[in-house]
């Protein structure tokens, strides 16, 4: 299944002070509109991946992710953002023997190794608080040069790491799951017939994991069900990462809820054109699916053995669903 249109979303900056953390649910909707940001052109992206350069591929040509890794190999300028997922070049990512094999792009596993190296999890505020954008720029050009991922990023602070995890799930053409809404449906419909055919199923299971979401249900089969392998393998990596974070919220102070805040305008933006009213039940409903995906996946994710664990890791304890110290499972949305 192919997705079309992108809303971008963004967080604080590192220079500012962290946003205050949402304590009910009336506050979760107004603190993903404040982590919400509106790209200024969304043309490229209301379009299937194939029909933006107006070209198919001839037989015998390389696909795109041979090029890009052919170029990174070579250090030749090489594009990891705004590029479609079957585009990038991919390995196995699996760093600990505990974590789950997940193919994805080579970017995200060297962003994984960078987070891992300056013990990201444990910094308070990670994904909350972003880079400075002038450091962010620095390291992005780097990477598009054609630098080895794994050296660009040897170094840099966490903040810089999970910034760049936002923003390549935030510019991914299409999102990693449907995340249009009824204006980009709308949009893709009119491009041509295999748009409006994916325009709809997108559409469909945006609303059955969004209904199963609010009354509690499993929406695991769902995913399984509606996306081809390797997007499927990036979305779980993403909830892989953000379950061992909120495992860490006795230090970190991002905790499901919190992560919900900040992930639901990435994979669930809302339609700056669409009624006030309609965009805040959008933002609701965003922080309900996150979070429920999250405590879905914590359920079975691999956990490490704590004798596998430094000293303060709490990895292996899984996620504070409703922030009173206990592991729990989070009720239906009202």
């Amino acid at each position: 299944m192919k997705a079309f249109g992108r809303v971008i979303g963004g967080s604080a900056s590192r220079d500012q002070s962290p946003a205050p953390l949402p304590s009910d649910e009336g506050n979760d909707a107004t603190m993903y509109m404040k982590h919400m940001t509106i790209s200024s052109d969304n043309s490229e992206y209301s379009q299937p991946s194939g029909q933006r350069s107006g070209m198919q591929r001839a037989k015998g040509q390389p696909s795109g992710a041979q090029r890009s890794g052919a170029q990174a190999k070579a250090g030749l300028a090489v594009s990891w953002f705004g590029v479609p997922l079957a585009e990038q070049p991919t390995e196995v990512d699996r760093v600990a023997e505990w974590r789950s094999e997940r193919k994805v792009p080579k970017l995200l596993a060297a962003l994984r190794r960078a987070l891992d190296e300056s013990d990201g999890m444990q910094e308070e505020g990670i994904f909350r608080t972003a880079e400075a954008a002038g450091k962010l720029s620095f390291i992005r050009k780097r990477l598009e040069s054609g630098e080895d991922p794994d050296a660009v990023l040897e170094g840099c602070s966490c903040h810089a790491v999970s910034t760049l995890i936002k923003a390549w799930f935030a510019e991914l053409p299409g999102g990693v799951m449907w995340t249009g809404g009824d204006a980009a449906a709308a949009k893709a419909k009119k491009s041509s017939k295999k748009g409006a055919q994916a325009a709809d199923a997108g559409r469909e299971l945006e609303r059955e994991l969004i209904a199963a979401a609010k009354v509690g249900m499993p929406i695991k089969m769902i995913l399984k069900n509606a996306m081809p392998e390797t997007q499927r393998d990036t979305l779980y990596w993403l909830l892989d990462l953000l379950c061992e974070a909120a495992a860490q919220q006795s230090t970190s102070k991002m905790g499901a809820d919190n992560l919900a805040v900040i992930f639901a305008p990435v994979l669930l933006p809302t339609d700056a054109s669409a009624p006030p009213m309609e965009q805040l039940q959008r933002a609701k409903d965003g922080v309900t699916l996150v979070k429920s995906l999250l405590v879905t996946h914590e359920k079975d994710r691999p956990k490490p053995a704590a004798s596998d664990l430094a000293e303060g890791d709490e990895s292996a304890t899984g996620i504070d669903i409703n922030g009173d110290g206990a592991v729990g499972e989070v009720p239906p949305a009202a």
